[in-house]
């Protein structure tokens, strides 16, 4: 069966899928890997949705439209993991980074470990303009202040912190 394309198997029928997803389990878990952060789903969970993906995508390929199965599944799985990493992303509360006074060494280590995940993740989610006006905010700066140092409009400013609100907002469970 090593000889034998994609194609072929799945319109041989049979037992297509399992042979496809034994086939392809190093190329799918590849393409997790890419979507593991942070802030996304565990990588199990992920690497399931792939599975489940490519698993549809046997049954669901079309060779007359022309596209390689390998190309037609690689679109499906991203588009999926795509829309599982977006639905699924840990809201960040903006408002609740707070200055820390007055606390124990364990309690600041603690804290700092902490606050470099958080700031890991939002470097991640954030695009550099928005990472550097999140990061004067939480020094303390004004909106003015901001658009001075970084040569930009008040209304770039409001603009970044809108677009860092609406990255970092939890999932409305009702939608």
């Amino acid at each position: 069966m090593l000889n034998v394309s994609d194609e072929q198997i799945i319109a041989d029928g049979g037992n297509a899928a399992e042979i496809i997803c034994g086939r392809y389990l190093k190329y799918v878990t590849s393409i997790c890997k890419k979507f593991s952060s942070p802030l996304s789903p565990q990588f199990d969970d992920l690497l399931q949705e792939a599975l489940v993906t490519l698993f549809s995508a046997v049954h669901s390929y079309d060779p007359s439209k022309g596209a390689k199965f390998k190309t037609y599944a690689y679109s499906c799985i991203r588009n999926r993991l795509v829309n599982v990493v977006k639905s699924t992303q840990t809201a960040v509360d903006i408002e609740a980074i707070e200055p820390i006074d007055h606390v124990s060494p364990e309690t600041l280590f603690i804290q700092n470990e902490s606050d470099k995940s958080l700031l890991t993740a939002l470097d991640e989610i954030l695009s550099d303009l928005e990472f550097a006006v999140l990061s004067l905010r939480l020094d303390g700066y004004s909106f003015a202040d901001i658009a001075k140092k970084l040569s930009i409009t008040d209304k770039s400013v409001d603009n970044a912190m809108s677009r860092i609100r609406a990255k970092t907002a939890r999932p409305d469970p009702t939608a």
